[in-house]
């Protein structure tokens, strides 16, 4: 039994409904999953009913891009409820500031002589979180671009001639945030950051637990990881951060969580949502 506790959906920037994701990772033989869809719970009633219909083990999730000592790190929240108002409203925050970074990069496309509107972009978002698979969408087609890859390598990549930063809240917060609507705070794949040589002081800003296993890990990485979460008493988690066909090739399957590190996370969760309820 494994598990895949990092997935994306069309409700923020992946390509698959949240019950297409589900129903891909239950072919492929898992049996357990968390949606983790950035800034948005919005896609969590479909896929935990997915995961009903077919028999497989559900942890709700989100993830938070949040920034530290200037550089970007994400936050991978499980556990949330749901209903937490405050969570929620900063979330909307967060969707609004997306939908202002659209705006902005499709005026650079408009200044670089690429003449889509921010109306076409938002026409292809079907959930709450709008980023770039949209507007690269938009650019395949309406002709501006052969392919998504060709659409990020000409435009929307990192330091690229369109690109804007993200709307990103500051780790401590997004920390706060996820332990106050009852969930447990996970850093996410460390082995993308810029300065690994952070992964220390965020551990001690006090996450829960850490991502070892993530499909961009090298072998050499995910060994790391795992002898650092062990030795400070974290969680160990993993993914694959499959977006579908939205960012490349799908990665789903690429990353089997072994059943012991969900078992725990799933003990942790039960011990926090008992805190929370008592709080």
């Amino acid at each position: 039994m494994v598990a895949d506790l990092h997935l994306h959906s069309r409700v923020s920037d992946g390509s698959d409904r949240p019950y297409e994701v589900i129903c891909r990772a239950a072919t492929l033989g898992f049996s357990a999953v968390s949606l983790t869809d950035h800034d948005s719970l919005a896609g969590l009633k479909e896929g935990e009913a997915a995961c009903r219909e077919l028999g497989l083990k559900w942890i709700p999730g989100v993830e938070l891009t949040t920034q530290y000592d200037g550089h970007e790190v994400h936050l991978l929240g499980y556990g949330i409820d749901e209903s937490n108002e405050s969570f929620l409203r900063r979330l909307y925050e967060l969707q609004l500031a997306r939908r202002q970074r659209v705006y902005r990069i499709v005026e650079k496309l408009n200044r670089l002589g690429v003449s889509i509107t921010s109306d076409q972009v938002f026409q292809r978002v079907t959930g709450t979180s709008a980023g770039r698979p949209h507007i690269a969408m938009a650019l395949v087609e309406e002709g501006f671009c052969q392919s998504y890859d060709e659409a990020f390598e000409r435009y929307l990549h990192y330091r690229g001639p369109a690109w804007v930063p993200k709307p990103r809240i500051d780790f401590q917060e997004g920390i706060r945030m996820i332990h106050a609507a009852g969930g447990i705070a996970i850093l996410a794949h460390p082995g993308l950051l810029a300065k690994e040589s952070l992964v220390p002081r965020l551990i001690e800003e006090g996450v829960d637990g850490i991502e070892c296993f993530h499909s961009k890990h090298t072998e050499q990485q995910t060994q790391r990881y795992l002898a650092l979460a062990e030795e400070q008493g974290l969680l160990i988690t993993g993914g694959s951060d499959c977006h579908g066909q939205a960012q490349g090739r799908p990665t789903l399957g690429q990353v089997r969580l072994p059943w012991e590190y969900f078992q725990q996370l799933e003990e942790a969760l039960a011990r926090r949502r008992s805190q929370h309820s008592t709080a």
